[in-house]
């Protein structure tokens, strides 16, 4: 069971920890002080075949205790070992075979290839480790509230969600939200209004793009097509909620259902995580 509560409230130990680990592929100059720093532990405490596993990639928590101390991180200890079984139980890393350690207390880890270093890049492995309630209060401020107002004075009431292109960032929501109003406002989730130019419209796959003016200081979702059935899945979006006088935001945890093809055969998501009207356009995670 990983301690995510440490974990949580020591994340620049637990980003220095993934960072060392995949300094090989990441980070070239200092995967070479690791790998002498790594070299001269295995000679000092005598670890046989240390400097042979060490040039192969395989690192062991010691090694990383050791190097992190060296650079600011002394007395983590705990929250480097819990790191590394997370990272070891979400296959970001890989032990070394047990056949080829002379002494079985010599764990060493290798950070795990391509796979691992794609998700490192995109900045998601912190997602991985730390699960739903990590990701909502990092992406809570990337999900917006849009206000169309109608031409009886009625308003309503949607989800947008913020991407990249580039260096540009946009709101995405759905165009049913958007159509037939005659204003239209987008607030942050402290209700500060945010400003936008409308860029794009599709009416048959119901999207509507919004540019914006400024750069919100939260970070953008990031698109994914890979998916199996009954992966769990969270809801963020601002549902209506009977009885109250405001748009608040909420979380709802769900599984994916099925895929399947609307009459413009559009491949849609059905899950099970709870969504109601307002609820169009929230991020799914």
């Amino acid at each position: 069971m990983i301690d995510t509560k440490l974990l949580m409230s020591n994340l620049d130990v637990v980003k220095k920890v993934i960072d060392y680990f995949a300094a090989k592929y990441a980070n070239p100059d200092e995967w070479e002080k690791i790998k002498t720093d790594a070299i001269e532990n295995g000679k000092k405490f005598n670890s046989p075949n240390s400097e042979k596993f060490v040039n192969y990639g395989f690192l062991s928590p010691m090694d990383c205790t050791f190097y992190l101390s060296k650079n600011g991180f002394n007395n983590h200890t705990r929250e480097i070992d819990e790191t590394i079984k997370a990272l070891h139980e979400k296959l970001i890393i890989y032990p070394i075979d047990k056949m080829l350690l002379s002494r079985f207390t010599d764990e060493r880890y290798q950070f795990n290839g391509t796979n691992a270093y794609n998700l490192y890049k995109k900045n998601l492995i912190l997602n991985i480790l730390l699960g739903f309630e990590f990701i909502i209060k990092t992406f809570s401020n990337s999900v917006f509230k849009i206000e169309p107002t109608y031409s009886n004075g009625e308003k309503s009431i949607g989800t947008g969600f913020l991407i990249r292109e580039k260096e540009n960032l946009f709101i995405v929501t759905n165009k049913h939200v958007v159509q037939e109003s005659r204003e239209l406002k987008v607030y942050d989730i402290n209700d500060n209004i945010i400003e936008y130019s409308l860029v794009f419209e599709n009416p048959e796959k119901d999207i509507a793009i919004f540019e914006l003016s400024i750069t919100p200081q939260t970070r953008a979702f990031l698109m994914n097509t890979e998916f199996d059935l009954l992966d769990e899945v969270i809801t963020i979006g601002y549902p209506s909620v009977p009885m109250t006088k405001l748009a608040y935001q909420l979380c709802h945890k769900g599984e994916i259902n099925s895929i399947v093809q609307d009459y413009y055969d559009n491949s849609l998501i059905v899950f099970s995580a709870k969504t109601s009207s307002g609820n169009s356009a929230g991020q799914t995670h």
